[in-house]
Formats: structure tokens, sequence, C-alpha cells
């Protein structure tokens, strides 16, 4: 609803420059943040990370709608950033979320006989492929990753948003000086 009183141009560039902004952060190291949610022996400090966890959900969620982009690129800084999670905590917590939400997205536009649905819209062997690939992808990527300290994994993925940020400024400074 509010993205659609918006230049969606112009909300790219907020997207970008959000995305930079969590990179830098994470560059930067947890020192900062302490950890706040992660108790130091693994797990979750529930009592004092509740209130945070849904303010940061609720953010999350409707820079996700603003922008139309969110997924890993939002909620992995997200979650390193204002709850001081560790990479790997925050790309699993991620990956299950994208996963609920998914189902969430997909169940009402299975169920409302929409036409797309109904004529084979979704491109079903497009999405089996897709995630089989993922898949496949995954498995050797997460030995990987055990393997690998947390900070290198940080600074990796703080160096991709940085790259896909430094993209979609690129391109969104591009159409908007092009008009």
């Amino acid at each position: 609803m509010v993205n659609q009183r918006l230049d969606g141009r112009w909300l790219m560039l907020v997207f970008a420059v959000l995305m930079v902004a969590a990179g830098l952060r994470m560059l930067r190291g947890s020192d900062e943040a302490g950890g706040v949610c992660e108790l130091p022996g693994g797990g979750v400090a529930w009592r004092r990370c509740l209130p945070r966890a849904v303010a940061t959900g609720l953010l999350v969620g409707f820079l996700t709608g603003l922008l139309g982009v969110g997924g890993g690129f939002l909620l992995v800084p997200a979650l390193v950033v204002a709850l001081g999670l560790s990479t790997p905590s925050a790309v699993a917590t991620s990956l299950v979320v994208i996963v609920v939400n998914s189902i969430a997205g997909l169940g009402p536009y299975l169920t409302t006989g929409s036409p797309a649905a109904s004529a084979g819209g979704l491109g079903w062997s497009i999405i089996v492929a897709f995630a089989a690939a993922a898949i496949l992808a995954s498995l050797p990527a997460g030995r990987l990753a055990r393997r690998l300290p947390a900070s290198t994994l940080s600074r990796g993925f703080a160096t991709l948003v940085l790259l896909v940020a430094a993209g979609v400024a690129t391109q969104t400074v591009i159409a908007l000086t092009a008009t």
C-alpha cells in the first residue's frame, strides 16, 4: 500500500543505502553488539531478546513489503546487527523465516483459485529445477561453512551485500538520470 504511493526507483535507492549501512556495520564486527540474544554456549536468551526480535521482525517485514525485496539481504544483517546473532545463526534463522514466509505466501495463492495458479502460471518446472539446484548447492556449502570461522562468513556476506548494493544503486541512479 505504502510502496504504491512512492516511486519504485527511489525505493530501490533506499534499499541500496540500507544494504550499504548493514554491510558496513557487519564488516566492523559484532563486538559492539555483544551478542544481545545469543547465550555463550549457544541458544537464545528469550526474555531479553523477544521484544527486540519482534521489533526487528516488524521493521524487516515493513521494509520487505515496502521495497519488494528482502529475504536474506535484509534479514541476515538485521539479525547480526540488531540482535547480535553470529552469522551462522543468523543465516540459519533467516532460512527458517524465509521458508515460513514462503509457505504463508504460497498457501493463499493456491487456495484462491487464481487464474495464474489454475492455468499453471506458477511454472512448476522452473520451481522444481531451481529448488533442486539450490538444495544440491547448499549441501556442500553447509559443510564448508562449518569449517570457516564465523568472522570469515560475516565478512564474505557483508562483501556480497555491498556488491549487490553497488549494483542496485548504479542501476537506480542510471534509471533516475535517464528520465
